[in-house]
């Protein structure tokens, strides 16, 4: 099996060695659920020793809960299992084959392929390439090729209260800036004036309705951005007040159609380069004469650390997309990727009956996994080394990055636990891998529903049995001290 190494740690010899490992294991974790788990929570609790196959304690773990973003292990596994270990995310410019070498083009196109990281620095990477190729002027338009997913801009079963929230971004092959936007606004001294409001990055593209004021500093915020006609406008409806002692604030919202927002970046971004482009940005298809000028790329395991370490979800529905068009041709659909993504845990010899999913990401409370299946995929991800190695090094690991940057700090588990979070209102999840004080690697996941309020109760309760399970040791009942 393979080892995680551990830091050099104080030990102490137990006075009274327990009759069973099991027991002080399972006394820890029945003790910290009396003292964190918030009323009327639902708890499913599983750990097992992966060497041995041995369960060490389960409490119901045949109950389906919503994964949230622990979903997220499946997606990444899959796309790692069917991609290749080179694979690159790539936004490609083209022109037509006959004007490869003219200074003048009818039309340049842009097409994306799915990279969900794909920022402004890099349309500049690709206008500096074009730039290089001696192409001064663009008679036509910036024509946008979408083709590579199909239209569903969201997944099923996403909420239509989080039009807007960066956390459920539109799904497209050309993202630009994870599909949102900052919205900077500052306040004015004057109460008679409004607020100066501004975006980044900047963009003709989108517009603002400023109706906010400003109040007194007794008086409430209350200050609201929302879309006009969301999918469909590119108007930023800001309103309420703002205080004149407010400092600077920040907002950040996923917007809507992000390829042309691309497009209009990447036709602003030619004219810095003095490419002149006589025509409008618009959507269309890429003619089968074109040839590519320009690339950049994201390499499959940059995405999957953002996907993985940050839960970026924008991320796993385009790496669902991906493997669907990858093995099924394009448009990559959601659907299509599911079925691969059944067939990677059918691989796995996981019943896949037995759960409901219907996105990458978590986002959807359609989603229904148990902790059974969850520790199935954990244990026998573990036995392909390949693949094991690479998913383990893209978690997130406490103290360090990612979601669990702040959590476990000045614990054993900040070198000995990787783990994925999962987070919706009233659910909260953490599972992965937690290495014990003789090197032994288990495998945990902790599923709790159904709290009123935030999530650091529940939090708490995972840190801790994570801490727990890097304390314990077969070697002569031997406990980590923290």
């Amino acid at each position: 099996m393979i080892g995680c190494s551990a830091p050099v740690q104080k030990y102490t010899r137990a006075l009274q060695p327990p009759s069973h490992y099991f027991v002080p294991i399972g006394e820890q974790i029945d003790s910290l659920l009396a003292a964190y788990a918030p009323s009327g929570t639902t708890t499913s609790i599983k750990v097992v020793a992966i060497d041995r196959n041995e369960t060490l304690y389960e409490r119901n773990s045949s109950l389906n809960f919503h994964p949230a973003s622990t979903l997220k292990l499946l997606t990444a596994a899959a796309a790692l299992y069917t991609l290749p270990q080179n694979y690159c995310f790539e936004t490609v410019v083209y022109v037509d084959s006959n004007e490869i070498n003219a200074s003048s083009v009818s039309n340049i196109y842009l097409k994306g392929f799915g990279d969900p990281l794909l920022m402004p620095q890099d349309i500049d990477l690709l206008a500096t390439q074009i730039a290089q190729h001696g192409i001064g002027q663009v008679c036509g338009d910036v024509v946008i090729d979408n083709s590579f997913f199909d239209s569903l801009y969201w997944g099923e079963g996403w909420a239509w209260d989080d039009a807007g929230d960066p956390d459920a971004p539109i799904i497209s092959p050309l993202s630009i800036n994870n599909n949102s936007i900052q919205v900077v606004i500052i306040p004015s001294v004057a109460i008679q004036s409004q607020p100066i409001i501004s975006v980044l990055p900047s963009t003709t593209f989108y517009h603002t309705n400023n109706s906010a004021c400003m109040v007194t500093n007794s008086e409430n915020r209350t200050i609201s951005l929302e879309w006009t006609g969301f999918p469909e406008s590119t108007t930023l409806k800001v309103s309420g007040c703002v205080r004149t002692s407010d400092p600077v604030l920040y907002f950040t919202k996923s917007v809507p159609k992000p390829e042309l927002f691309a497009g209009e970046l990447f036709r602003t971004t030619l004219k810095v380069h003095e490419l002149q482009v006589l025509g409008n940005c618009k959507k269309g298809t890429l003619p089968s004469s074109a040839v590519p000028i320009a690339t950049v790329c994201t390499p499959l395991d940059t995405v999957l650390s953002s996907m993985l370490k940050n839960s970026n979800n924008l991320a796993a529905e385009n790496v669902l997309k991906t493997i669907a068009a990858v093995t099924f041709g394009v448009p990559g659909t959601s659907k299509n990727g599911i079925t691969v993504l059944y067939q990677f845990l059918n691989s796995l010899g996981i019943d896949t009956t037995t759960m409901r999913i219907v996105d990458g990401s978590g986002v959807s409370r359609y989603n229904l996994v148990n902790a059974d299946v969850l520790m199935q995929f954990l244990t026998e991800i573990a036995h392909r080394k390949d693949l094991f190695l690479r998913l383990y090094s893209l978690l997130p690991q406490p103290c360090v990055d990612g979601t669990l940057e702040q959590r476990m700090c000045g614990t054993p588990a900040e070198n000995n636990v990787r783990a994925k979070t999962g987070t919706l209102q009233g659910v909260s999840c953490l599972a992965g891998y937690a290495t014990t004080a003789d090197n032994e690697l288990l495998a945990f996941t902790v599923m709790m529903q159904h709290f009123i309020g935030k999530a650091g109760a529940a939090r708490s309760l995972q840190d801790s049995i994570a801490v727990a399970l890097t304390t314990i040791s077969r070697n002569n009942f031997i406990q980590r001290i923290p």
